[in-house]
């Protein structure tokens, strides 16, 4: 097994990113059941119980790699001296469960003091805690439509178009059923000729109750998550926030109301050959319904 679940400071952008310099990154949307924890230690920790998921990305780690690995983590061959437990657990991916290798502790309590992180999203948790001014936006489906933010009168928020931008090895799908049919929802493919095309917003802070709010991130319907999304100068934007659907389902047809804003939002901003396949694939999905 040479696969291995991370979802603290190994993660990119994160203080310890670099001890995975040289493995391969094979997911970045995994999750895993379990219960995540602040330890007031600037790393969080994972307890492997409940229904919870906590969220985080797979590594193909080569074998070298892992001895600094270990060491980092606490994980020593006698199990009285761990620090964290290494075990292998069932991974969630977009593609399908795998195994992976997870640290973890069997028992919160070796720390003075631990709080939960509802989100079981590290990054997520630490960008809400610094509580930056401004923070970047990622609309990728009906957010890209500023009709939508007029009615609801937080057009304010959303006045600083910073980019077109493009998530890599991605595909948009509507995988959540709302009462008059799909959603929007973006879906990891590993293959990166698949992109999905979006809006990059610079929002202040105050957007963000408004965002959760509209995604129905309190009820678990979309989660945040932040991704690294691609300029049209190819420049790289990290950590950029965007929203992605906790329990996806099967694909089906989006209503003609919500269609009309992705397209209306969509048209001549990204490009021609991508409004091309948005429009293609909402045209089929509403066929296919008949």
């Amino acid at each position: 097994m040479t696969k291995l679940f991370v979802y603290g400071t190994l993660l990119p952008n994160q203080p310890n990113e670099h001890y995975l310099e040289e493995a391969t990154l094979l997911h970045e949307q995994a999750r895993i059941k379990g219960e995540m924890f602040d330890t007031d230690l600037i790393y969080p920790t994972l307890v492997m119980s409940g229904t919870s998921h906590v969220y985080g990305h797979v590594y193909d780690v080569p074998e070298r790699l892992w001895g600094p690995i270990d060491e980092l983590e606490g994980y020593t061959e006698e199990e009285e001296d761990r620090m964290y437990d290494r075990s292998i657990e069932t991974v969630e991916t977009d593609q399908g469960n795998i195994e992976a290798y997870v640290y973890h502790v069997r028992d919160r309590e070796r720390f003075e003091e631990t709080y939960p992180i509802a989100s079981g999203d590290w990054k997520v948790y630490k960008f809400q805690e610094d509580k930056p001014d401004h923070f970047y936006f990622f609309a990728y489906g009906s957010a890209m439509d500023d009709e939508r933010f007029k009615k609801a009168g937080v057009e304010s928020y959303f006045q600083d178009v910073q980019t077109v931008g493009t998530l890599k090895g991605y595909e948009m799908r509507y995988k959540v059923h709302a009462n008059d049919g799909g959603r929007a929802d973006i879906i990891e493919t590993n293959n990166d000729e698949d992109r999905v095309e979006g809006i990059v917003y610079q929002c202040p802070i105050d957007a963000l109750d408004y965002l959760y709010n509209r995604e129905g991130v309190e009820s678990g319907i979309y989660r945040p998550a932040l991704v690294d999304v691609v300029g049209e100068n190819g420049e790289t934007l990290k950590d950029v926030i965007t929203f992605i659907v906790v329990n996806k389902e099967e694909e089906i047809a989006p209503p003609d109301h919500y269609a009309e804003e992705i397209l209306r939002g969509a048209k001549g901003r990204v490009s021609e050959k991508y409004y091309e396949k948005l429009s293609k694939q909402i045209e089929t999905l509403q066929q296919n319904k008949k």
